[in-house]
């Protein structure tokens, strides 16, 4: 007698990674390209967009962008994220924290390139790009990239990939359209396009800080979604709040 078929679902498993691999560096090959061309006309793009601290910074709605890049906003998003999520409550507090976790990575990667590249705001220097790497400026003077951008990016992409997850398996219930992750994940993507743009309308950062801080944020949520992959976190038996393990008896029956 013949065993079972052996069947191809390694190789087919191998050949959708590869898929994914080479859509995202195309992905991000295009998202360098877009940064470069946007970089060359920055100083047009800024006298076109500046409408002025004092005429933005008081409306309403700039308060409620502005608060996509602070992690002070993102803390109670992480809860009712955690809240909303269904399963146990150690998979609830999965899903907070990573929220909150990609906000604050993407914020801290473009915290940690500002002093390295050095590039001071433009409204210093009348929309002209000014360089001065590694002089040691820790006073908030500098903008490349934006860490407001990278906050909001990092937290709304992580809220989005939640969401996908959501969509993917709710789809076979016909609930995709209705489910409310997909419009949470779609507003939080707005927002964060929204305080992006806030940004440049004061003339606190050129079209390419906060492009730059935007492709941070995403960087940073899907890096660190990749790393929370169930296939990873089995490698990793002792993060994120694992099971509690059962006890063997003591005794036999």
């Amino acid at each position: 007698m013949h065993g079972p078929a052996p069947t191809n679902d390694g190789a087919a498993t191998g050949r959708t990674r590869q898929r994914r691999i080479r859509r995202g560096l195309a992905a991000w090959g295009a998202a360098l390209v877009v940064l470069v061309v946007v970089f060359v006309f920055d100083s047009a793009a800024y006298h076109v967009l500046l409408v002025g601290k004092g005429a933005v910074e008081g409306r309403w709605w700039y308060w409620v962008v502005r608060q996509m890049g602070s992690l002070t906003a993102w803390a109670p998003a992480a809860v009712l994220v955690g809240v909303a999520t269904p399963g146990s409550w150690r998979r609830r507090v999965r899903a907070g924290a990573a929220v909150f976790v990609a906000a604050g990575l993407g914020g801290l990667l473009a915290e940690v390139l500002k002093p390295v590249i050095g590039r001071e705001r433009p409204l210093h220097h009348d929309g002209v790009s000014v360089f001065r790497p590694l002089a040691g400026r820790f006073d908030g003077g500098l903008g490349f990239p934006s860490s407001h951008v990278g906050v909001a990016f990092g937290g709304a992409w992580m809220l989005w990939r939640l969401a996908r997850s959501r969509v993917t398996r709710s789809a076979g219930a016909g609930l995709a359209v209705r489910s409310p992750w997909v419009w949470a994940g779609v507003l939080a993507i707005v927002l964060a396009v929204a305080c992006a743009t806030s940004r440049t309308l004061t003339g606190a950062h050129f079209l390419s800080d906060v492009v730059a801080g935007g492709m941070l944020g995403v960087l940073a949520a899907d890096a660190l979604g990749w790393w929370l992959t169930p296939a990873r976190a089995r490698r990793r038996p002792g993060l994120w709040l694992p099971r509690r393990r059962r006890r063997p008896d003591s005794g036999t029956a």
